[in-house]
């Protein structure tokens, strides 16, 4: 059994990237958007979460967070007190692809793939290091 991914921000930007995935991977089963809506209460967003929660048993679970700090990431917080999770921020889609393809069971194995899968896909390019790479 794999660790099941909520992905949650502020706005639809958790849903929108979970359709970008899709579109070139196709649907995960595992895969769970919980967006914060402006009008929404956090009271509301966490009891949200735990609905989704609940729904995985005792099974394992990630929860990717936008940026630190927010409400998404303060609510995932109070979810590591209680389950079996781990809590991720700095959501991408390089992060979210390769969420895909894991196939494991330990959230601190799958986290900790996730982190380093983040951190590697993050570049800068500028003229003058482009220029030095092709000589």
């Amino acid at each position: 059994m794999s660790v099941n991914i909520i992905v949650a921000s502020h706005g639809r930007f958790c849903e929108e990237i979970i359709k970008s995935a899709e579109m070139i991977v196709g649907k995960n089963e595992r895969l769970f958007s919980l967006p914060l809506l402006k009008e929404e209460d956090p009271m509301d967003y966490r009891q949200k979460l735990e609905q989704i929660v609940k729904s995985f048993g005792n099974n394992p679970f990630i929860i990717i967070c936008d940026i630190i700090g927010g409400t998404p990431y303060n609510c995932a917080l109070q979810m590591l007190q209680k389950y079996n999770c781990a809590v991720l921020t700095g959501l991408s889609l390089p992060m979210l692809l390769e969420a895909y393809y894991l196939d494991s069971d330990s959230v601190d194995e799958t986290g900790e793939i996730l982190l380093n899968c983040a951190q590697s896909t993050l570049q800068v390019f500028t003229k003058e290091l482009m220029n030095n790479i092709l000589k």
